[in-house]
């Protein structure tokens, strides 16, 4: 059998007798392309999985599997996403807070807490507990689930528009602001789900005007 670390006990210390507790995170809010995503997580309280940590932690399979793992075993999760038009308009954070809003909004059970890698959402009329941590996602595996779910489904939207714009690479960077990305950037001008307020993409833009 395999062995299962269990690193993520947050939960099970501070909050013992919370039986729904609700992690939230983001994913795409420092690319320069593409929607932000995020998700909302309820784990079994005491839950254990080897593989869901940080989603960061882990290599693009083991996130796939880890999505897997969550979507089986969670009491329940929503994921959202935020185009570029709210982006735009309200700039990433609060982008990124409007998401975290909707996921609660989306989900089935109502909490008893809820766990938010450091942002502070309003949930209308919640009436249990919110806290927002630092470096959440390596604390509360509810978090952690919820930035798995929130990076792969971001990862499959992007590897899609890969497909409508080939010449970005998307599939590799996943919008995200590399040496790649830049230089086709340069090469191929704006597409249509570049994020216009992003001062790289804003350069860009300028520069073709002069």
């Amino acid at each position: 059998m395999e062995q299962v670390i269990y690193h993520y006990n947050y939960e099970l210390i501070n909050y013992p007798n919370c039986d729904l507790i609700a992690g939230f995170d983001e994913a795409g809010r420092g690319a320069i392309a593409g929607p932000i995503v995020v998700a909302a997580v309820i784990l079994p309280l005491g839950f254990k999985s080897n593989l869901i940590k940080d989603s960061k932690q882990l290599t693009a399979k083991q996130r796939e599997q880890a999505y897997q793992i969550v979507l089986e075993n969670a009491l329940d999760y929503a994921i959202t996403i935020i185009g570029l038009d709210v982006i735009e308009n309200i700039n990433p954070k609060q982008a990124s807070v409007k998401g975290m809003e909707i996921a609660f909004a989306n989900l089935n059970l109502q909490p008893n807490v809820c766990l938010i890698d450091f942002e502070q959402p309003n949930f209308n009329n919640f009436q249990g507990i919110t806290e927002s941590l630092v470096k959440g996602d390596q604390k509360s595996l509810n978090i952690a689930a919820a930035s798995i779910l929130a990076k792969v489904f971001r990862d499959w939207m992007m590897s899609n528009y890969h497909q409508f714009y080939p010449n970005y690479c998307f599939i590799n960077h996943k919008g995200y602001y590399t040496k790649l990305h830049a230089d086709n950037l340069k090469k191929y001008g704006v597409s249509l789900i570049h994020r216009k307020t992003y001062q790289p993409v804003k350069d860009i833009i300028n520069h073709n005007k002069s």
